[in-house]
């Protein structure tokens, strides 16, 4: 039985765990200041201290916007109503989770900044096969900037958000991975439409009595479609494109200078990896 987890994916949890090591030792020599060469200080106070008084004053109080002012009543209300305020809002429940610190948020983002590091190994995997992904992956999280914002408040959530979305889209418009464990669990092998794929191998299903009515039967390969291939795929392409939608309704609400880098992804998949995937199908799943 071939191992789901494959020699690639665990030289990439181990650069990941390597990683994570590394942000909790620079986060241990600098839990709270930051300076420019190690962060931005003041993106990370501009997603503290509006958590701080959602926790403080009310998510209602404040309609869900952020809210800069500190200090007296008359400072208030100072919102900022120029970017989705989801990050603020994700910084408040840290706080009212008992993270009352910076530093203790700090380490909240460090996670999500390791599991987006993962769907982006996941993503790139998917693209351009193990090796590239690998590669990828070990340069772009050795990149001393990517570091130096290891653990900063508003970024690695989004980043998460980003390449998770990414992921799971590819994932549902490729619906042949999910038809073929079905077809091979009731002995047959269906030639499954795939990009680049010259042949395959069939295995001729059991000879039948010429007195029997014959099944529906797969134009394509002439054996028969397991009634539960289709099912199945659509099933899980149904899943995929529920958290393909959730991850990026999360990435738009949180930042909308996004938008126009999924867009582009949207855009270049189309055109450079499942062109025959109509865009229809893209643009309304």
């Amino acid at each position: 039985m071939t191992s789901i987890i494959t020699k690639y994916d665990r030289l990439a949890l181990l650069l990941i765990v390597a990683l994570g090591v590394v942000l909790f030792l620079v986060w241990a020599r600098f839990p709270e200041y930051k300076s420019f060469g190690q962060g931005d200080p003041y993106l990370d106070a501009n997603q503290y201290l509006p958590g701080k008084n959602f926790a403080e004053r009310g998510f209602f109080r404040e309609h869900f916007l952020a809210e800069y002012a500190t200090g007296p009543e008359e400072c208030y209300p100072l919102w900022y109503t120029h970017n989705p305020s989801l990050s603020e809002i994700m910084s408040g429940l840290y706080y009212r989770a008992g993270l009352h610190q910076i530093s203790q948020q700090r380490i909240i983002a460090i996670l999500w900044n390791l599991l987006g590091a993962w769907f982006f190994y996941l993503l790139l995997k998917r693209l351009a096969g193990p090796l590239t992904a690998l590669i990828s992956l070990a340069v772009f999280i050795s990149n001393p900037l990517y570091i130096a914002w290891g653990d900063n408040l508003f970024t690695n959530h989004q980043w998460c958000f980003a390449f998770a979305g990414m992921y799971f889209f590819l994932r549902a418009l490729d619906p042949t991975k999910y038809a073929e464990p079905a077809a091979r669990s009731t002995g047959l092998q269906s030639c499954l439409p795939r990009a680049g794929l010259k042949s395959c191998t069939t295995k001729d299903p059991p000879p039948e009595s010429p007195a029997k009515t014959s099944s529906p039967a797969d134009p394509a390969s002439g054996l028969k479609t397991p009634p539960t291939a289709g099912w199945l795929g659509s099933r899980k392409a149904i899943l995929y494109l529920g958290l393909t939608s959730l991850f990026f309704f999360l990435l738009c609400y949180s930042n909308y200078e996004y938008v126009p880098f999924v867009a582009i992804f949207f855009i270049g998949i189309k055109l450079l990896k499942i062109r025959k995937v109509p865009w229809s199908r893209i643009l309304i799943p």
